[in-house]
């Protein structure tokens, strides 16, 4: 219909399980996304295929939302996953969780925020823990030096706030290897 959904997940632990879960939760959610419409549905259904499949001790955050560029606007659920940085004429704003991260109960409701309307130059920043977990030292790289970077960079394109924010991440942490969890950035743009 015209809408785009943006999804950034995160299965708790590394290696060959965790990445199984998410290739099979990204199998799931492409199907789930041609019969349901709304963030809230889409995670419910996604959550009761993996509740089954998950063993106690694993766990997938989710942030969804679905945006109609048309209409300027923005619906989400998030289930567990880190809030989103969402940046409004160079002040930070909040999104928030909607409930707790996917496979852990069944028959969950993740409640949905919007639709919202998205204003010329709102940026909104998906990320995992990755980022805000790099250290130095026993500092951690952190939400507000993440959401200090967004507003330095919010006049940029989307791929050139993807990068800003990777590079200031990696330098302030003196990171000259692979880093020990993903780094995943990904940034929605509402040009003019």
């Amino acid at each position: 219909g015209d809408r785009l959904a943006m999804v950034v997940g995160d299965v708790s632990g590394h290696g060959a399980g965790p990445a199984l879960f998410m290739s099979g939760a990204r199998a799931y959610l492409r199907a789930h996304c041609q019969t349901a419409e709304a963030p809230s549905d889409i995670l419910s259904r996604l959550n009761d295929h993996l509740t089954g499949d998950m063993g106690d001790d694993m766990f997938m955050s989710m942030f969804f939302c679905v945006v109609d560029p048309a209409a300027r606007q923005i619906s989400y659920a998030n289930a567990g996953h880190p809030n989103p940085i969402f940046v409004r004429g160079g002040q930070v704003q909040e999104y928030r969780r909607t409930g707790m991260a996917l496979g852990v109960e069944e028959d969950m409701d993740w409640g949905q925020v919007g639709p919202e309307t998205l204003e010329p130059g709102d940026t909104v920043v998906i990320f995992t823990d990755g980022i805000i977990e790099m250290r130095q030292g026993d500092t951690l790289y952190g939400r507000d030096r993440l959401a200090e970077s967004v507003v330095r960079n919010a006049d940029k394109s989307a791929q050139e706030i993807v990068d800003a924010i990777i590079q200031d991440a990696v330098s302030w942490a003196g990171l000259t290897g692979a880093a020990e969890d993903d780094l995943t950035v990904a940034v929605l743009r509402a040009d003019g």
